[in-house]
């Protein structure tokens, strides 16, 4: 009996070491991910304090009385900041006020004095998907050099390639996206997946059908950088304040 008992207690006491053991390691792992989760939300935490104190000693030293700063500099400054925190979906342009053409339009003398009068620099191209189908752009520019009076079918002209992003993409990003030199200008879905045609190389072919939402430019971002709206020599805002 003595014996047979010691077999039993030295089983029940591996068995308890083995359970110690376990709840130990678990022990670690949970502690170790709440000090990681806490560094990670004090990180957050004292980046947003920061940022704040920032905003605030900014606008101390843009204070009239104190003009270190001028007022440009102080809303630039306010700009980058803010900027971090601005999602695409502030900055585009709605895709019902955006001019588009389509892959099959013939580009004839009346639809280049709409295209004049939009006065845009680049014009997103869709196919036979319709509006969510855009799948490149063409450069006003380069239609300088075509015969005014000769009609041109869209998809004979040099398209390029438009990239797409997610409506919550930041803005930082983006600007990264426009600087890679690829496009000043990207369509606005969802998801931001690539596009994908299914016809031939030259473009059309009802590609992927994600939404399109709008379109941004690299204007943009740099308006929502400056916090101010630049206008152009074809911006009817503009003439007023010299008439």
């Amino acid at each position: 009996m003595g014996s047979s008992h010691g077999v039993t207690y030295k089983k029940q006491g591996k068995m308890i070491s083995k359970n110690l053991i376990f709840w130990k390691s678990l022990f670690s792992i949970f502690t170790l991910n709440s000090f990681i989760i806490f560094k990670l939300r004090s990180k957050f935490f004292f980046l947003n304090i920061l940022l704040t104190e920032l905003k605030e000693l900014v606008a101390i030293h843009g204070d009239a009385e104190r003009a270190i700063l001028t007022s440009d500099e102080v809303t630039v400054i306010k700009g980058a900041l803010d900027l971090g925190h601005k999602s695409v979906e502030d900055a585009m342009t709605p895709i019902d006020q955006v001019q588009m053409l389509s892959y099959n339009t013939i580009l004839n003398r009346k639809v280049r004095e709409t295209i004049a009068d939009g006065a845009y620099s680049r014009i997103p191209v869709y196919g036979d998907g319709g509006k969510d189908d855009i799948f490149g752009m063409i450069l006003v520019k380069s239609l300088i050099l075509l015969n005014p009076d000769e009609d041109i079918p869209i998809k004979n002209l040099k398209i390029y390639p438009i990239p797409r992003v997610a409506k919550n993409s930041k803005l930082y990003h983006l600007l990264n996206v426009f600087q890679e030199g690829g496009s000043h200008m990207a369509v606005v879905t969802e998801f931001g997946n690539e596009y994908k045609k299914n016809g031939n190389e030259t473009g059309n072919g009802k590609g992927n059908s994600e939404k399109v939402l709008g379109n941004i430019t690299l204007e943009d971002v740099i308006e929502e950088l400056l916090l101010e709206e630049i206008l152009d020599e074809t911006d009817l805002s503009s003439y007023s304040k010299f008439n």
